[in-house]
Formats: structure tokens, sequence, C-alpha cells
């Protein structure tokens, strides 16, 4: 399969007009064909939300994909401004959520916008088929009978255009709302994995920290019991020299097993914590990526809205033409004519009535 940034590239054009003329996308560095290229699939009245997708750099859609090099230290310096020196706090992390769950909520709202355009697209065409059904104009004749009929027939045709704009922007729609799901399962299964990981290094963090204090605590008792064991062997009694010297000897094996333990959690703790800052940078990465899909997928998306918009308007101009085409053909004096030749009821007056 080809990277997303090369088939990107390749499908990048809008149309700019019924002919299938095309300009390139900004910042895309893609020639796009002619306007003879009948194979182009901008002869459609308008391109899909996949074929429309862009390099969100323009500086990338000429020197390579995203993951240059330089593009590389760039995410890995970006990466960098997410951590906090406080090992218990995942406040970038956090914020980095904040900003999907944003992102999540634009989507929404270009969908409701899209939604509502379409409905509105829909109402206005179906009202139109309907006020160019039920117009009359029977009792009109000769060529303005014919260009009444080519208004009646041109604007059904307006109003079926517009229905068929408004498919096209519940596609445009359907392919959002599939854009948003995938990248919230996406989402979600890097966010489990983050808390798994942020549960684990605070739960090691705590283990930790318990040991820390309890070897400080064994370290003080053995410092006292030491202490006191030197104050019984200088007062010269033995049995109390002896019992001081083994409890001296336990504290301080219990200070030892206590240090063990603290060293082994610290070890512990630092792998745990390498794991994490791995998961983390991996995480933004992926993040940082579903931002970069977002804002590519949202912005070409009403770049197609607002080619969609464009080119109806120069359709049903185009069908307004054909109207004034027949408008032009309207004569005044063969209507006249005509009215005269087809209900003339005689040219002689009656005559003189005589007494």
């Amino acid at each position: 399969m080809a990277p997303l940034w090369l088939e990107i590239k390749k499908q990048c054009c809008r149309v700019s007009d019924q002919s299938c003329s095309h300009l390139c996308h900004p910042g895309c560095g893609v020639s796009c064909p002619s306007a003879g290229d009948t194979s182009c699939s901008g002869h459609s009245q308008s391109c899909s939300l996949g074929a429309l997708l862009c390099i969100a750099d323009p500086a990338a859609s000429e020197t390579g994909p995203p993951h240059s090099l330089g593009t590389q230290r760039r995410t890995r310096k970006q990466i960098l401004r997410w951590m906090c020196k406080e090992f218990t706090f995942h406040t970038g992390y956090e914020v980095l959520v904040q900003r999907l769950l944003e992102g999540k909520k634009m989507c929404k709202d270009v969908e409701d916008l899209l939604k509502q355009r379409a409905q509105a697209e829909e109402r206005y065409g179906k009202e139109l088929v309907q006020i160019a059904r039920k117009a009359g104009g029977q009792t009109e004749i000769n060529t303005l009978k014919e260009a009444f009929e080519m208004l009646k027939q041109q604007i059904e045709s307006v109003g079926n255009s517009h229905i068929q704009l408004a498919v096209m922007l519940k596609e445009e729609l359907k392919g959002i709302e599939e854009f948003r799901e995938r990248q919230k399962e996406q989402r979600k299964k890097y966010e489990s994995a983050m808390e798994r990981m942020q549960k684990s290094k605070l739960s090691h963090y705590k283990k930790t920290m318990e040991s820390k204090r309890s070897y400080e605590q064994k370290c003080r008792e053995a410092d006292e019991a030491e202490q006191s064991f030197e104050r019984t062997s200088a007062a010269g009694n033995p049995k109390q020299t002896e019992k001081s010297q083994n409890k001296a000897k336990q504290c301080r094996d219990a200070a030892n097993e206590a240090e063990n333990v603290y060293k082994q959690n610290i070890e512990q703790l630092d792998k745990v914590r390498t794991e994490w800052e791995q998961e983390h940078i991996k995480t933004c990465e992926v993040f940082q990526l579903q931002e970069c899909d977002r804002i590519t997928i949202l912005r070409n998306s009403l770049w197609v809205h607002c080619n969609q918009l464009s080119l109806q308007c120069v359709k049903d101009d185009e069908m307004y033409e054909e109207v004034r085409v027949s408008l032009e053909n309207c004569v005044v004096e063969s209507d006249i004519d005509y009215f005269i030749k087809t209900k003339m009821t005689g040219t002689q007056p009656p005559g003189n009535y005589s007494y």
C-alpha cells in the first residue's frame, strides 16, 4: 500500500467549473490534469472527500512525506513540550487529550453545518420543483409561451440540481463521521495504554516512597540501637551489653534489608518510568498525527464544500441562460401576428344599417 501522504498528493485537485478545468489546492505541489483529460475524476460535479485531501504543510508536498528527518526532529521537540517535571503529574498528556476532544467537537460542528446546509438545499430544491410544476401559463401563446415553458423547465432543473447537491453534501458528511469514528477508536486504544502505564507508574512510585520511608526509619532505629550499645558498653554491664549488641545487630540487618528493598523498588520504578516515557512519546506522536489529519480533512472538506456551492452557482446560471436565450427569441410583433392569425374573426366590418 502506498503511503498516505503519497496517495493524498496524487489526488489533490479541485473542480473549478463544469468543464472540469483544474486548479491546484493551496500548498499542493502536484500539477493537475488539463481540462481535456477525460480520465480525471473531476468530470463529476465535485470530487469526493478522499480525492481532495492535501498535505497540511505546503513544504511537505515538495520535500517528501511527513516523516522526513527534519519533521521527526521537529516532532520530537514538540513532544518534549508536553512533559512535566513532577513525577506524578500528567498535565501535558491531559492537555493533548483535551485538544483531541476539542477537535472531535469541531468535527461534529462541521458535520452539523453540512447536515443543515444539505437539509436547506433539499428543501429549496423541492420547493423549486413544486413551484415549476404548479406554475400556470397555459393561456399564453407563441414565443412568450415557449419562453415561459422554458423558465418552468429550467426552474425544475435547478431544483433537481439542488436536491442532487444535498445528496453530495450528505456523502461528505458521512465521510467526516466515519473519519471521526476511526480517530475515536484509535485514540481510545492509546488512551487505555497510557492509563495503564500511568497507573503502573503511580503505583510503583507509591511503593518506592513507602520503601524509602521504611528504609529511613530502619536506619534511624539502627543508629539509635548502636548508640545505645555504645552507652551500655561504657557502663560495663556485660548482660545488658550483650542484649544491646544483639538489638543493634538486628536493627542494622533490618536497615540493610530495607535498603535492598528500596534499591530494588527504585530500579523497578526507573524501568516503569522508561516504559511510560516511551509510551508517552509514542502516544504524543500518534495524537499529533491525528490532529494533523483532522485539520487536513476538515480544511479540505470545507474546500470541497465551497467548490460544490460555486459549481452549483455556475450550473444555475447556465440553466437560466437557456431561459434568457429563449426570451431573446420572444418578439412582440410575432406574438401579435400569431394571435391575429389564429384568432381572427374576419376582415370586413358590418355594413351600414339603413332605414
